[in-house]
């Protein structure tokens, strides 16, 4: 039950964190911009050198899930991965379950407190 509790809370804070970054960047006059769209133009050379596809529109949203998946978590990775039924899932589930994402290596790796 605490694993959940804490799911709820970190999906809520992120959900928060990336709220108040779409707020700032739209003061700046730049609409549209949130976390997962910064995520996906850092990622965007590691997709276009995988070869992902040949459209720039399909590799930033590409960009955009590991960036999501590595940085955030894999839940909302996959629950984006459910709206883009039109690109190629297999690669793209592969690409999802070959990234490794630093709270599950931390949550493995970190003893329990008794």
């Amino acid at each position: 039950m605490a694993i959940l509790a804490n799911l709820i809370v970190f999906l809520a804070l992120l959900a928060f964190a990336n709220n108040v970054i779409s707020w700032l960047i739209g003061l700046l006059g730049y609409e549209g911009w949130n976390l997962e769209v910064i995520l996906g133009y850092a990622f965007f050379p590691l997709a276009y050198l995988m070869g992902v596809t040949s459209s720039t529109e399909q590799t930033l949203r590409v960009a955009q899930l590991m960036g999501t998946k590595t940085i955030l978590n894999e839940f909302i990775a996959y629950q984006k991965l459910g709206e883009m039924v039109s690109a190629d899932p297999p690669l793209l589930t592969v690409i999802l379950c070959t990234f490794q994402e630093k709270t599950r290596r931390k949550t493995i790796v970190q003893k329990p407190k008794i």
